[in-house]
């Protein structure tokens, strides 16, 4: 981009996932003396604000509440009744959020949208990006017919921004994505602009708080996702590793909430700062996560997929694809 702009960075607040793959994004953009508006809610928001309070030019970062769904998955091992019975919400939200968006174009002067899987966020009135890491959605078995609707939809929705992203590598073969970005032929607007992780810019140091006031882990636990499932994993992952011995850190993912509570052998803290966690997963011997793709762009960016145990949300197509891809590749570096 060239001059100052005045940006808007519009994260979709579905886990943490979205708003993390958009601090790179949004560093990125007050280095080039942009002005950026970040407009999220819920956790996304919390965290956000939580995140960037350190940054040294926050004087040109605004964080405004822009409202979303709040989406809740099935205690069960199937989503699909659960998501089809929010699809009205998710529809009336893209509609709320494309009116809401004019207002910020006139209020913030806005010259850039950039809208992390956010379905309304389009206009004709500025340039308007639609990032995503899934052109073709993951329908789950025997429901493979309505991959094509899915596909069609969601184009339809890529086809009202002017950019589609998508943060993956553009090979084919050696890529993160797999089949969720691959395999199918490109909408006109979209192009590959590489993995985005919140550890792939930060400086390492060999001393942080996570070495001189809470010790090293070997094992670091991270809890992410919608609930009921992200309260489930963490109650189950919490049953475990107060079983072991080994020191062990618990990351909630619980932007609200403050403090640090420790229990014999385990740390748990509601979230940590970007350059603390970098340092307590490269320490780490055992990473458990889910197989969420932000988590594996940031596994992949510190070069620790090799030892992260990783397990897909019940139903949620798009993590088991992911896993089943992770580890059968994992399993061919192994054996070659």
């Amino acid at each position: 981009m060239s001059g100052r702009q005045n940006v808007l960075v519009a994260p979709l607040n579905w886990g943490l996932g979205h708003a993390s793959r958009c601090i790179p994004l949004i560093r990125e953009l007050l280095r080039q003396g942009h002005r950026v508006v970040v407009a999220a809610d819920g956790n996304a928001y919390e965290w956000i604000e939580e995140e960037l309070q350190t940054l040294k030019d926050r004087r040109r970062l605004q964080l405004t509440r822009l409202r979303d769904v709040n989406i809740r998955y099935s205690e069960g091992n199937s989503q699909t009744l659960a998501m089809v019975r929010q699809l009205p919400g998710i529809i009336a939200n893209a509609i709320r959020e494309h009116r809401a968006l004019k207002g910020l174009i006139k209020k913030y002067h806005l010259s850039l949208v950039i809208s992390d899987n956010r379905f309304g966020l389009w206009s004709r009135k500025t340039h308007c990006v639609y990032m995503t890491h899934q052109l073709n959605i993951m329908t789950p078995r025997g429901h493979a017919w309505a991959k094509p609707l899915l596909r069609a939809l969601h184009r339809w929705v890529i086809g009202h921004y002017d950019q589609c992203w998508i943060p993956d590598y553009g090979d084919p073969k050696h890529n993160l994505s797999g089949d969720l970005s691959h395999g199918h032929s490109m909408p006109k607007n979209a192009r590959f602009v590489g993995p985005l992780s919140r550890f792939a810019d930060t400086e390492e140091h060999e001393e942080t708080e996570v070495e001189t006031e809470m010790g090293t882990y070997e094992t670091v636990a991270i809890v992410s996702g919608p609930e009921p499932h992200r309260s489930l994993f963490e109650k189950k992952l919490r049953e475990r590793l107060l079983k072991t011995d080994s020191p062990a850190l618990l990351i909630c993912g619980r932007p609200m909430e403050k403090g640090t509570e420790r229990e014999g052998n385990l740390t748990v803290v509601p979230t940590m700062p970007t350059k603390q966690m970098r340092l307590a997963l490269k320490n780490a011997k055992r990473i458990i996560c889910r197989s969420g793709y932000t988590s594996l762009m940031d596994l992949a960016a510190l070069g620790c997929l090799n030892k992260a145990e990783l397990s897909a949300t019940p139903g949620q197509t798009e993590q088991e694809y992911l896993l089943d891809k992770t580890v059968a590749e994992h399993l061919l570096d192994v054996f070659e």
